[in-house]
Order: C-alpha cells, then sequence, then structure tokens
C-alpha cells in the first residue's frame, strides 16, 4: 500500500506541478514571493488581509516560466511576505509542495510600517540631515 501512494504522489507530483495555498491571515494587505531552493524568484501574489490564493507551477493563474527541465531548484520553496510600503512581513523557509503558507506561521516581526510612521520619519531624519550639510 505505501509503494501505490509513492506512485501516485509521484504522478501528481509531475501531473499537476507544485503548488501552495497562500493565507494572508495578517491586518495588512502583503505580498507573498515565492522562491526556489537557490533564490530564483518565481512569482509575486498580492493578497488583501484575509485573502487567499492557490499557487502553481503549472497552472494557468500562475506568472512562473518554467522550462520542462529546468536549470534551477523548485523546491523547497521560501515565502517572503512583503509589507506594501517596504520591508519584510514575515519568512517561510522550507515550504514542501502541497503546503498552507499563512503570513502569521512564519518567522518575522510581524509588522508593516503604515504611510503615517513613513511620514514622522521622514519628517524626523530630514532635521538631521540639514544638521550634517550646515557642519561641512
Amino acid at each position: 500500500m505505501l509503494k501505490l501512494a509513492l506512485v501516485f504522489s509521484f504522478f501528481a507530483w509531475n501531473f499537476f506541478g507544485a503548488s501552495l495555498f497562500l493565507i494572508n491571515d495578517s491586518d495588512w494587505p502583503l505580498t507573498a514571493e515565492i522562491r526556489g531552493a537557490d533564490g530564483t524568484v518565481f512569482d509575486a501574489v498580492s493578497l488583501p488581509p484575509s485573502g487567499q490564493k492557490r499557487w502553481s507551477t503549472e497552472l494557468s493563474e500562475s506568472q512562473a516560466q518554467m522550462p520542462s527541465e529546468p536549470a534551477y531548484s523548485l523546491t523547497p520553496f521560501t515565502v517572503v511576505w512583503r509589507c506594501p510600503q517596504k520591508g519584510t512581513y514575515s519568512v517561510c523557509s522550507n515550504v514542501q509542495p502541497g503546503a498552507t503558507v499563512t503570513a502569521n506561521s512564519c518567522q518575522g516581526n510581524y509588522r508593516c510600517t503604515t504611510p503615517e510612521e513613513l511620514k514622522e520619519q521622514r519628517e524626523n531624519i530630514e532635521p538631521l540631515f540639514k544638521q550634517e550639510e550646515k557642519s561641512k
């Protein structure tokens, strides 16, 4: 029975391709960047809060361009959840095909900077640059 299961899983991998189920369980709109084992970026999927999507290497919904004999390694995947303004929300490594990946189950700081916070940071930094210019 185990041999039959292994044969079926090999067939399913080759027939359906590698897929992931992505769920943005954060309060931020995030982009899930899917990378291969060697760091090759396959795709980036934008999801609103509570958004979800099935990503696949073989289905037309994916933007990934995969040659029949790739010169790069597909798995395990790395999923990088990126914030809309700047920065990384979280990162999942060693993601196997068929896995469900949620933004809050990965390692990270689980926070994005709001536009107001970015504006405040810029306002706090600008005087420092002006002081530096005066001292030159």
